[in-house]
């Protein structure tokens, strides 16, 4: 069973929660530390802590399976938080002011499974507990010595938890997000239009695809240089974005090929790309240089039992047929 959770969670490094696989691999090593500390209670004498050990392993190896499915994770993380919090108590009750280096073990883990306030509530409820068995000793310079370790190790672990939240936002926004021109990339695109395809919807719900590109593109980049090609394709995602629906998705599709997926049947999707069409043919997109630019588009609304695949071509069909009959122009496809 280990070997399929060490797989579990060097999967889940690659998902898109990032404290998941970090908690798998905690509660794997937590087990994997209390075992060998039950089998020699065991041996020698100490049955009631040999047996809360194993119990207590045997928990962290089911949090450990459990949680590597993706439906129960934020549940399983609070469990873990809790299971690691009592586990900690116990065991300074039973070992006393030992029982301390785990209260750090502890407040690591839970930073990494639980949200960061809550994780801060275990915490500070690690460090009564702990206070209570140091206050016991009468030790006010051992009391303060672990009060400001264990503030601390607690600042060191909200700071980094919150860095790791917020460069896994920033990182997976720009994994979908395309660089030039801030619209949705092809892999944002593949999984949204796809999950769309993969959908059986009622009757009154209809979806389109508009996929247009710039008339003689190549043409602009030879002439003018890429940056001026890139300055056209950033100021035509601008120009399209004004003029679009709330509900409307904007994706690059690749090169000077955009794509729009649009809540609604053949006729009006149709009806937004000829408005988005007169639209870029009346603006000057690049004003220094009295640069014309037109766009051809292409339509086609997602029909029953069309997979993603085939929805795509229909849509590729009809900007073809739009390039192909003049440019400058929307044709549609199905």
């Amino acid at each position: 069973m280990k070997i399929g959770l060490v797989q579990s969670a060097l999967d889940a490094y690659r998902d898109s929660h990032p404290k998941k696989g970090f908690m798998i691999f905690q509660a794997l090593l937590a087990s994997a530390c209390i075992i060998p500390m039950g089998i020699w209670r065991f041996a020698i004498g100490e049955y009631p802590q040999g047996i809360f050990d194993l119990v207590l392993s045997s928990v962290f190896i089911l949090i450990a399976y459990i949680g590597s499915k993706d439906h129960y994770f934020h549940l399983v993380s609070r469990i873990f938080a809790v299971t690691y919090t009592i586990g900690v108590v116990i065991a300074i009750q039973y070992t006393g002011i030992i029982g301390l280096f785990w209260s750090y073990a502890a407040t690591v883990a839970v930073f990494f499974a639980a949200r960061r306030w809550e994780a801060v509530l275990v915490a500070f409820i690690i460090y009564l507990a702990c206070t209570q068995a140091v206050w016991s000793l009468a030790d006010p310079q051992l009391l303060f010595t672990y009060s400001a370790c264990f503030m601390l190790v607690t600042f060191f672990c909200f700071n980094f938890s919150s860095r790791l939240l917020a460069d896994h936002t920033r990182l997976s926004q720009e994994a979908l997000q395309d660089a030039l021109t801030g619209l949705g990339n092809r892999r944002s695109l593949d999984d949204h239009i796809n999950k769309v395809a993969n959908t059986d919807d009622p009757p009154s719900m209809a979806y389109s695809l508009i996929m247009f590109d710039i008339d003689h593109f190549k043409l602009i980049n030879d002439t003018y240089g890429h940056t001026t090609g890139d300055l056209v394709l950033a100021r035509l995602a601008e120009l399209i974005q004004e003029h679009v629906p709330s509900d409307v998705k904007l994706y690059r599709y690749g090169g000077e090929e955009f794509l729009i997926l649009t809540p609604t049947a053949l006729d009006d999707a149709t009806q937004l790309a000829e408005h988005l069409r007169q639209h870029v043919e009346q603006s000057a997109l690049i004003r220094e240089r009295h640069l014309p630019i037109t766009i051809s588009l292409g339509v086609a609304q997602k029909q029953p039992g069309t997979d993603y695949r085939s929805w795509l071509k229909d849509v590729d069909d009809a900007l073809y047929q739009a390039k192909t009959t003049g440019r400058n122009r929307v044709c549609t496809g199905n």
